[in-house]
């Protein structure tokens, strides 16, 4: 089934499983693109204790409602560049570049609407004018995901609040 928007939240702590079927690890945040909204990568606790993050692109993947299927063996999951998934900051264009660089993926340069050549969008606040691939220096594309019932829990305290 496809990854989308609404069923976005149902990944968090979800099996991610590799083409061969073995377990990877479990999903720990879920990134989505900041100009389309939909989940693009997702952070992969693997280790011992599931104690490091790695990020795996959502492209491919395939979820069949408890497990997430990557075309990515775990040895190159594993070896992902280690991102800070703690920051609530976009990650930064060059955690981007290192990411898509890493998984032999084509980055393109933000377009009008938002998508690029890889298909899950760039951002929009600038481009090189190079005409080359890369991210826009001051471009930020992926936010973690806040899962929506932490937003609703945060709303009914408001109203509460407000009563």
């Amino acid at each position: 089934m496809k990854i989308t928007a609404e069923n976005i939240n149902a990944l968090m702590g979800a099996h991610v499983l590799g083409p061969d079927g073995d377990k990877i690890g479990t999903v720990g945040q879920v990134f989505e693109d900041q100009i389309n909204g939909r989940p693009s990568w997702v952070s992969v606790r693997t280790g011992l204790f599931g104690l490091f993050e790695s990020f795996v692109p959502l492209d491919d993947a395939d979820w069949d409602g408890t497990d997430l299927h990557v075309p990515y063996d775990k040895a190159l999951v594993k070896d992902a560049p280690q991102v800070d998934v703690d920051n609530d900051e976009p990650l930064s264009a060059t955690e981007e570049q290192e990411l898509y660089d890493h998984y032999q993926l084509a980055y393109a340069e933000p377009t009008e609407t938002g998508m690029g050549a890889s298909g899950t969008g760039t951002s929009g606040t600038g481009t090189s004018g190079s005409g080359t691939t890369g991210p826009a220096a001051d471009s930020a594309r992926f936010r973690k995901h806040v899962p929506s019932d932490a937003q609703a829990g945060d709303e009914g305290a408001a109203s509460k609040d407000a009563g």
